[in-house]
């Protein structure tokens, strides 16, 4: 919405998903590099949500699909539901609460899909909460319209990414 440059801003978010990726993969999986190297960052799902919310603006609709395609078959993170999260967000920017109401609805399959014996799982009178239910409580944080005016330089925000899964990565050597 605010770039003035798409192809600037997907080269932007693919060069940092390939940094991130070895990262990603030694922060998560670092028994399994090789194996695990597949299973995409999140830099790769916003590349392809950017593409899918491109498509749909300037009405290639094969390009939206295809992107949703990719996402949704391998192994992105969020997978199919970035893209979704990508739509409310952009659709509904200037209708919060219809985006917080499409949000959270995302969310209530979680009330009912818990596999008991998980330990992310909650369970309340015999009902088991999936854990991913409880981001509902994040929406009052993304929908609330904010007036920050600190300005920091946008690298900043796409260098602490892979810097901060390459200390998750060390911390995993040296504790694990």
């Amino acid at each position: 919405m605010y770039t003035r440059d798409i192809k600037k801003y997907l080269f932007r978010l693919g060069l940092f998903a390939v940094l991130s990726q070895p990262f990603y993969v030694l922060a998560f999986h670092p028994h399994h590099f090789w194996t695990a190297l597949t299973n995409w960052n999140i830099f790769f799902t916003l590349f392809l949500s950017l593409l899918a919310m491109y498509g749909l603006k300037v009405r290639k609709w094969w390009l939206f699909l295809a992107a949703f395609f990719v996402v949704s078959w391998w192994n992105f993170d969020y997978s199919g539901n970035g893209i979704l999260y990508m739509l409310i967000f952009y659709l509904c920017r200037s209708r919060p609460g219809i985006g917080a109401a499409l949000y959270c609805a995302q969310f209530l399959p979680g009330l009912l899909m818990g596999q008991p014996g998980d330990p992310l799982n909650f369970t309340l009178g015999g009902l088991c909460i999936d854990w991913s239910f409880f981001a509902v409580f994040a929406a009052p944080l993304l929908f609330r319209p904010t007036h920050f005016d600190l300005h920091i330089p946008k690298w900043v925000f796409y260098a602490f990414y892979p810097a901060h899964l390459a200390v998750i990565a060390v911390l995993q050597f040296i504790l694990f």
